[in-house]
């Protein structure tokens, strides 16, 4: 039973997170994010629902946890913020 428990056991390490950001759910039942001691914030536990999409503000700090039963799998998209021109004015300038 512990093996069995070791190799369904998936956390990330502690990251920030500092673009706003996608995450479509594609696997798994059960995740939770647990912030540092320290932020006053709680653990937020979430039921994955697969093909589900959030939006997600940046600032967040937390481990990821998988505490279901399944293999949980996301895709995680950055939104990069366009290049500023002058006077802070999105730039037009294509890139290669």
């Amino acid at each position: 039973m512990e093996a069995e428990l070791a190799s369904i056991l998936e956390a990330s390490d502690l990251h920030h997170h500092e673009l706003d950001y996608l995450v479509v759910q594609l696997e798994g039942d059960q995740v939770v994010g647990i912030p540092p001691p320290g932020s006053g914030l709680s653990p937020i536990s979430v039921g994955v629902r697969i093909g589900r999409t959030r939006y997600v503000e940046r600032g967040g700090k937390e481990w990821a946890l998988n505490i279901g039963r399944e293999r949980y799998r996301e895709i995680l998209i950055e939104l990069k913020e366009p290049d500023k021109g002058p006077k802070g004015q999105a730039s037009t300038q294509s890139r290669p």
